[in-house]
């Protein structure tokens, strides 16, 4: 399963600042840089398909060029079979 496209939205950076967003699900990762909006907002979009992961988190961080950083994690996903009584 996939995601695609993959668009990461953010707020509170600079205006203007040059942000570089990683997007990893398990030993995938991907890379792209944007420019923040006059307000400090971001929206980038990874155009090619993000594999969904199968089981554990999908993780985004984004760091601005003066230092601004924020991430967010999935919640984990189960693995394994169902559990039996």
């Amino acid at each position: 399963m996939t995601i695609s496209p993959l668009v990461v939205r953010g707020t509170g950076f600079e205006a203007r600042e040059r942000i570089v967003v990683t997007v990893r699900s398990g030993p995938i990762a991907r890379t792209a840089t944007a420019r923040s909006e006059p307000d400090g907002g971001l929206a980038v979009r990874f155009a090619s398909a993000f594999p969904r992961p199968r089981c554990g988190t999908l993780t985004v961080t984004a760091v601005g060029g003066r230092g601004d950083r924020a991430s967010w994690t999935s919640p984990a996903r189960m693995c394994g079979g169902p559990l039996r009584p």
